[in-house]
Parts: C-alpha cells; sequence; structure tokens
C-alpha cells in the first residue's frame, strides 16, 4: 500500500532503468545510483512529484512545486559531487568544488 507519490517516483525510476532492490529495504545502489543522478532523470524524478501534486493534492501543488526546486537543485549538486568522487582523481580544484557544492546540500 505505498502512496501516490511512491507510486510516480517507482514509475520514474522503472523508466530509466532503476528498480528499488527489495533486500536493501527498497533503496537502489550502484549503477541505479549512477542512473539516477544524470540531469536528465533528476528532472523526471523530481517532476514526477509534481504531477502527483497536481493530481493528488492540487490544493498543496504550490508547495510542492517550491519544495521540488529545493530537491532539484540539491540533486544537482549531490551528482556533481558524485561524479568528482566516484570518477576522477581528487585534485585542488576538485575539492573546490566539492567545498562549493557541499555546503548547499547540507543547508
Amino acid at each position: 500500500n505505498e502512496g501516490p507519490f511512491v507510486k510516480e517516483l517507482d514509475k520514474a525510476l522503472q523508466g530509466f532503468g532503476v528498480h528499488r532492490q527489495q533486500y536493501f529495504g527498497g533503496a537502489f545502489v550502484g549503477n541505479h545510483v549512477h542512473a539516477a543522478l544524470k540531469v536528465f532523470n533528476i528532472n523526471k524524478l523530481c517532476t514526477s512529484i509534481l504531477c502527483a501534486a497536481q493530481e493528488k493534492l492540487p490544493h498543496k501543488a504550490e508547495m510542492v512545486e517550491n519544495e521540488t526546486v529545493k530537491f532539484l537543485n540539491v540533486f544537482t549538486l549531490f551528482a556533481k559531487c558524485h561524479a568528482i568522487y566516484d570518477n576522477t582523481f581528487i585534485d585542488e580544484a576538485n575539492v573546490e568544488k566539492l567545498g562549493t557544492c557541499i555546503p548547499y546540500i547540507l543547508v
């Protein structure tokens, strides 16, 4: 009995080949994380929540839209950090990039 938001998130995730792993408590890991952190897919995930709110909770749609913008920003910044620490030698320039992104993620 999952709610409308979880259902929409699952549809969005499955749309780009990501399935929550039951043995990890419904989380996703490994290559699924890489797929979910692509900019297009971040947009798709966040948009799915907004669409569900507009359909199921129209009186809350404006609030959900504001929160969606926040999540878009946080996930996009996290994706940038993930790309640095996952695939790159962390030199001084990358440390600076991480230092720029991380405070905004933690707010």
